[in-house]
């Protein structure tokens, strides 16, 4: 039996946790699309390529399929996502930017470990 240690523990948690953050709000978007639609310009359009980048790097980021790749787009989704309601709710938007640096991170990791 492999023996995993403390950190290799940590990584992979982070890295469920991560996945499931893009994954599941991409499931709740799909059951209400429409109400994603009318909040963007462009509506349709903008909220599909939202949705289908939650659920596709969502699931990547959870199989940890490609990290240096894949862990990129989530960041840059919920970068902006901050950025457009940075007034609404400071806590929210600082959990966004933490959120982002995460995946920076481990877009930047070296996984040939």
């Amino acid at each position: 039996m492999v023996k995993k240690s403390g950190m290799d523990i940590a990584i992979l948690t982070n890295r469920i946790i991560l996945g499931l953050l893009m994954l599941i709000p991409g499931i709740f978007n799909i059951i209400a699309i429409g109400d994603v639609a009318t909040s963007f310009p462009y509506g349709a359009f903008w909220a599909w390529v939202l949705v289908l980048s939650q659920l596709v790097f969502g699931l990547a980021v959870l199989i940890g399929w490609k990290m240096k790749y894949t862990a990129l787009p989530p960041a840059l989704i919920l970068i902006l996502a901050a950025s457009l309601v940075w007034w609404t709710n400071w806590p929210q938007v600082l959990l966004h930017f933490a959120a982002a640096s995460n995946y920076v991170v481990f877009s930047v990791m070296d996984w040939k470990k």
